[in-house]
C-alpha cells in the first residue's frame, strides 16, 4: 500500500489540500489505520497552537498568518515536485558546445589583436594652464600642480616618476592632476582651487 506524504497528510488535517488530492487522500486515510493516526495527531496539533494563540499579541492576525503558512507550504510542495521531475543528468547539445567555443576563440584573438595593435586614441594633455578673472592663473603640468597671482605663487609638486598621468581644469577656478607611480599603482591626486 503506498501511503500518502506526511506533508498530505498535515495539509488534510487542516483542510488545506486541492479538491484533487483531498479525496484521494480522504479515501485513503478511512482504510488505512496508520494515516488516521497521523492525520489526528496533525489536528491535535494544530488545536494546541490554536490553543496557545490567545499568549500571541492581539494586533497577530492568526488567520493571515494562516493563508500565508498554507500558500508557503503549497509552494514548497510545488518546489519539491518540479526538482523531483527534474532529469540531473543533462548534457548541453553538441552545437552549444561549438559555439561556447567559437565564442571563446573569437575572444581570445580579440584580446591577441588588440595587444598587437594598440588604438592611436589621442592622448589627453600633459600641461594645462587657466587663467581666471581675478588675475591668479593656475597651471598642472607633470611636474606638479599650482597657482600664481602678482608674481607670486605656489606649486604642490610629485617626486617620482609617474606612468600615467591626466590633468584637468575645472569650470569654477580648479586644476587637478592625478599621478600613478609605476612601480606601486599608488595614485596621488593633486587638487587646486582659486576663489
Amino acid at each position: 500500500m503506498n501511503h500518502p506524504a506526511k506533508s498530505d497528510l498535515a495539509l488534510h488535517a487542516g483542510s488545506d489540500l486541492g479538491w484533487v488530492r483531498r479525496i484521494a487522500v480522504d479515501r485513503h486515510v478511512r482504510g488505512c489505520v496508520e494515516c488516521r493516526q497521523e492525520v489526528e495527531r496533525f489536528a491535535r496539533e494544530r488545536e494546541t497552537v490554536r490553543a496557545g494563540a490567545p499568549g500571541l499579541p492581539p494586533s497577530l492576525k492568526w488567520d493571515s498568518l494562516a493563508a500565508e503558512m498554507r500558500a508557503n507550504i503549497r509552494l514548497g510542495i510545488a518546489a519539491s515536485e518540479c526538482i523531483a521531475h527534474t532529469p540531473s543528468t543533462r548534457r548541453a547539445p553538441a552545437w552549444r558546445m561549438a559555439a561556447v567555443t567559437a565564442g571563446l576563440v573569437v575572444f581570445v584573438m580579440g584580446g591577441w589583436w588588440v595587444q598587437r595593435h594598440p588604438s592611436a586614441a589621442p592622448e589627453a594633455p600633459l600641461a594645462i594652464s587657466a587663467k581666471l578673472p581675478t588675475g591668479t592663473v593656475l597651471r598642472a603640468n607633470l611636474a606638479g600642480v599650482g597657482l600664481e597671482r602678482d608674481g607670486h605663487g605656489m606649486t604642490l609638486t610629485y617626486a617620482g616618476r609617474p606612468a600615467l598621468t591626466t590633468v584637468s581644469a575645472g569650470t569654477q577656478g580648479s586644476v587637478n592632476a592625478r599621478y600613478i607611480d609605476e612601480e606601486t599603482g599608488q595614485v596621488t591626486i593633486h587638487h587646486v582651487y582659486s576663489e
